[in-house]
């Protein structure tokens, strides 16, 4: 069917058809939820296994390697991340991405039932969770009460706040920071237990009998009821009198042979705001919910809590939901701006406002439609679909301005607009049909990359075509009824005449056309030289974006305190604040690992973060340079090691060194390092994996344990006890009415000083109180902190912040260190992290715009239905690659992920402007023309419309080109490639693709030619019925 006929024929059910798309639209925008990036299931599964008291070597050898075997063995399994601490092994699988996130899940949990009989019977449960891509926080809040301590405050955000904030749609998870917990301990001395004959397990055992609620099972009378004997103990100082079986029978009162005190745990996390302790809390976002909408709802909740109870303050520290909202609000702005801009250059070049206003149509009703698929795709306004619309809006005018070009030109007074409008349309189709389709085919691939790429640019992919297509159907279907409605006649003689501009330019082709050798060599020598500049381009991975904060690690080494990290947190602080620049600085030390059954073990009190919000108000600095001064300034402190972590892919980098030999890879990995501190743009460079920590070995005697009637088991509960106390999982607990709260045993600190303190203490025995030194070997030694293994071997990872040098550079020059080329057979280097993603996503690209360039030979071959007029519009392509690498260089810009956006881009614009010039050409060759007059004449006619399109797209460019937003810097890299290859490319194609269209037509000879525009246009309202369209 001839659409565009239909359409004027048919005008009510084309106007109905948009109107209910435009209304879908609205619809669908107002229910897709705003993101920063996109929901994505990564095919990602995490397994935590425990075994309270065991080292990391410990489990290396009998948990981590056999469950990293039985994994092994799971299809699709990509990559393995271990990391062994004490008591934890955590193993990260990441499966290729057609792997369904469900079905690795329970794959997973086979195989780690079916090794579950060859672990150790010690271990708790093994945990097997997704990793899902939207459990990051989105706002951090510190909550005060001028009456409550700190230990009511902790209960009180647990108990209450969190149900609170988990009542409020949309909230995936709540978690309180900072903060302490409350503990009954009980502490003995072991020379009065060894006096009664009894031991720390019996009195625990002896507690959990006594103190917990138990079923006594059922009656049935008139009506079942069950049994229940609860215990009678509600506080503490109950504990006292709680009488305790001793081995002849007797009975002991525990308040006789412990002290009993109710108190809080130790300290494992310290939160402080401004170097004030505070307790806070942190909010997750559910799976499909808008992030801004949920961070308002969340402070209304808070708001009138506070108001209720007035003696709270609770403030919010952070949010990442304000950099959401602004690249939202600079997308929106941005969009409306490439508008208007756009709209200005269709003016300057048509004069007339009827045909502009018709033209700016077609950029709301393409967009409307596209909304509306949008949210039936299941897309939210995130990062990736607002960067295709800004893309595209340029785009979106570039059909109507064609059709109403070439209307304007039809339009004559022998025939009615409405004919003439038929006869415009009919002509011009092909070309439009061909140039839209060529987008699509060319973003299209986008959205069908393989790996984390294609999960992320899907949506990009499929935006931007639906886009481009909704605005074809538009100017197909509602432009040429418009311009019949509205358009007025003008003489015709004004679209006849040539301007000074048109003679002058055919007389430049016609001089081409006779140097045609000169021209293609002079052409080839641009892309050659383009090409030649690619090695002087910085080549990264994703623009750093400024998010207004800075965020800084630090670790000090190993066996220091909270107090030490206290300190250094102290120092960072005072130093930073110094600076002048600092809004609210917001810290975090130490932090709490998760175990299984809901045990916890104290996290490294040595490590920590400092999230430095930077001033909003008066002077602003970027957060690039605040990061430079940062990183100079933490020089001059000592005692710790200190890197930023990232906010965003690409800012660091990151080499795994992976062996069988530890000797091996730490002395590789400590020459790497020193050689890395001295590249220029690297700073803080550090290892994972190169520590040691100081540990105190005990070696029982075999023989001489035997005879006193003690096991290694026993020795090592002894001396947990006179350490640390009791693991909590296996903690009796006293119940309150509205918490439980754990028992904790332990010997007096008096007992725990040294290591000869330990060797002097005393072993509870069938035989009496025996010294540890006498029965054990004890020594200092030292052990792992930790160990890394990767897909199974031990790694070490070294990382280094990027300063002023992009990600790519930054692998390239690591990669030619003496330490690296020269590395042993038994080391091995792998990519992973950034440089692993970065080095997908180039791939990528290059697979989407290779497959893009195939389709659209596929589709312009059948088209044109000639194999040798596609290759000659293709030629385009490298034309705009050149431009697009000259702008990098003057924009000093990186040729990273949106350049590489832009580039795709580019070659659908090109393909699209030499099909104008082609498609016209091939028609005055029908009329009887030679090849050189008909590619002149097609030129000279299609000049106007391509100059135009060409003017609106890098008008469109414009906002996003020079960032008239507070951040811009991921879309800036993109902007400029495209507004560099689209100024060149034009400019070329303007006089290369006539050349090679002629240099393909054997003998032609060069002739200047005016064709009778009169005639041309009676031929086209004869042969109207006989052009085929959509």
């Amino acid at each position: 069917m001839k659409l565009a006929t239909w359409s004027l024929s048919n005008p009510i059910p084309s106007a109905m058809f948009f109107f209910l798309l435009s209304i879908a639209g609205v619809w669908g925008f107002n229910q897709m939820p705003l993101q920063n990036l996109p929901d994505i299931d990564l095919p990602t599964v995490t397994i935590t296994i425990s075994q309270p008291g065991a080292t990391p070597s410990q489990l290396e050898a009998q948990v981590a390697r056999k469950a990293e075997n039985a994994l092994a063995a799971i299809q699709y399994l990509k990559h393995m991340r271990t990391s062994i601490s004490d008591g934890i092994v955590k193993i990260d699988c990441e499966f290729e991405i057609q792997k369904q996130l469900t079905d690795a899940l329970i794959e997973t949990k086979d195989a780690i039932e079916r090794i579950r009989p060859e672990l150790p019977l010690t271990i708790q449960a093994p945990v097997v969770k997704a990793i899902l891509a939207s459990n990051q926080p989105i706002v951090t809040y510190s909550i005060l009460h001028s009456d409550m301590d700190e230990e009511s405050l902790s209960w009180f955000v647990d108990n209450t706040i969190s149900k609170l904030i988990s009542g409020v749609s949309g909230v995936g998870r709540f978690e309180r920071v900072g903060g302490v917990n409350r503990e009954i301990k009980i502490t003995f001395d072991p020379v009065v237990l060894a006096s009664l004959n009894l031991s720390p397990a019996e009195i625990s055992n002896s507690i959990k009998r006594n103190i917990q609620d138990t079923n006594a099972g059922r009656i049935s009378g008139q009506s079942e009821q069950s049994i229940r004997a609860t215990a009678s103990l509600q506080q503490a100082n109950q504990l006292r009198d709680l009488p305790v079986s001793l081995p002849d029978g007797n009975l002991v009162v525990l308040g006789q042979i412990a002290d009993i005190e109710d108190v809080t745990a130790d300290r494992s996390q310290l939160v402080l705001l401004q170097g004030e302790k505070v307790v806070a809390f942190k909010v997750y976002r559910a799976k499909g919910y808008d992030e801004s909408i949920l961070a308002d709802e969340v402070e209304k909740t808070l708001q009138n809590f506070v108001a209720a109870h007035p003696a709270f303050t609770i403030q919010r520290v952070h949010s990442n939901v304000d950099y959401t909202r602004q690249q939202y609000e600079g997308s929106m702005r941005m969009i409306y701006e490439g508008i208007i801009l756009s709209l200005i250059v269709v003016f300057i070049f048509l004069r007339d406002i009827r045909s502009t206003l018709i033209s700016a149509v077609a950029i709301p009703l393409s967009i409307l439609p596209t909304f509306a698929v949008m949210h039936w795709f299941g897309f939210s306004l995130n990062s990736i679909t607002l960067l295709a619309l800004a893309m595209v809006i340029g785009i979106l005018i570039d059909d109507a301005i064609v059709e109403i070009e070439n209307i304007d030109k039809h339009i004559t007074k022998k025939h009615s607009i409405k004919f003439a409008v038929e006869v415009a349309v009919n002509d011009i189709a092909l070309a439009v049909i061909a140039t839209s389709l060529a987008l699509i085919v060319v973003f299209l691939p986008t959205a069908l990359m393989p790996g984390i790429s294609g999960l992320f640019f899907r949506e990009f992919g499929w935006t931007a075509s639906v886009a481009v297509f909704a605005s074809l159907l538009v100017a197909r279907m509602i432009i040429p009824l418009m311009a019949a409605t509205f358009i007025k006649y003008q003489p015709s003689h004004a679209h006849e005449k040539y301007g000074k501009l048109q003679i002058v330019y055919s007389k430049w082709l016609t001089a081409c056309l006779s140097r045609k050798r000169l021209l293609v060599v002079a052409f080839f020598t641009i892309f050659l030289f383009s090409l030649i500049m690619v090695p002087y381009i910085p080549k990264g991975f994703i623009p750093e974006p400024d998010k207004g904060y800075v965020s800084i690690n630090f670790e000090l080494q190993p066996g220091s305190t909270i107090s030490d990290s206290e300190t250094i947190e102290a120092a960072v602080r005072k130093k930073i604040m110094s600076l002048g620049f600092a809004d609210t600085i917001f810290s975090t030390i130490g932090g709490i690992q998760s175990g299984t059954r809901g045990a916890k073990f104290a996290g490294e009190v040595r490590k920590g973060n400092i999230i430095v919000l930077l001033e909003k108000n008066g002077s602003t600095i970027a957060q690039m340079e605040a990061e430079k001064l940062i990183s100079i300034a933490l020089k001059e402190i000592a005692g710790a090691r200190f890197g930023l972590a990232q906010t965003s892919p690409g800012g660091k980098l990151t080499l795994i060194l992976t062996s069988e030999s530890s000797a091996s890879i730490k002395e590789a990995a400590t020459k790497i390092q020193k050689e890395l501190r001295m590249v220029a743009g690297l700073a803080n460079v550090s290892s994972m994996g190169l520590l040691d920590k100081p540990e105190i070995a005990i070696r029982p005697n075999f023989n001489l344990i035997a005879n006193v009637g003690i096991s290694t088991d026993h020795i090592a509960e002894t001396i947990r006890l006179l350490t640390i106390g009791q693991y909590e999982e296996l903690a009796p607990r006293l119940y309150f009415e509205d918490r439980q709260v754990p028992i904790q045993l332990q010997f007096f600190k008096s007992s725990r000083g040294t290591i000869n303190d330990l060797k002097n203490f005393p072993i509870i025995s069938p035989h009496g109180l025996v010294p540890l030194g006498t029965i054990a070997e004890v020594e200092q030694i030292s052990g792992p902190v930790s160990i890394d293994r990767y897909d199974r071997k031990r790694y070490i990872s070294i990382s280094a912040d990027l300063i002023d040098l992009p990600l790519g550079d930054a692998l390239e020059k690591a990669l030619q260190l003496p330490s690296i080329i020269s590395l042993p057979s038994n080391v091995n280097l792998v990519t992973g992290g950034d440089e692993e993603t970065m080095a997908e996503l180039g791939h990528g690209f290059k697979m989407a715009l290779i497959m893009g360039v195939l389709g659209l030979y596929c589709l312009l071959a059948i088209l044109f239905k000639d194999f040798i007029q596609p290759i000659i519009i293709l030629c385009a392509i490298p034309l705009s690659l050149g431009g697009a690498l000259i702008a990098l260089v003057i924009s000093d810009s990186m040729l990273c992920l949106p350049s590489m956006i832009g580039i795709i881009m580019l070659a659908g614009i090109a393909t699209k402007n030499s099909i104008l010039i082609i498609e016209q050409a091939e028609k005055y060759c029908r009329l009887g023309l030679d090849p050189a007059s008909a590619a002149i004449e097609a030129c000279v006619k299609r000049a106007k419309p391509i100059i135009m399109t060409s003017c609106a797209m890098i008008a469109g460019m414009l906002p996003i080109c020079f960032g008239f937003i507070d951040d811009s810097a991921f879309r800036k890299p993109m902007a400029f490639a495209v507004i560099g290859g689209l100024i060149l490319s034009t400019i070329l194609c303007l006089f290369f693709v006539p050349v090679l269209y002629a240099y393909s037509k054997k003998n032609y000879s060069v002739k200047t030619v005016c064709i009778d525009k009169e005639k041309e246009n009676e031929e086209n309202f004869k042969a109207v019925t006989s052009i085929k369209t959509i």
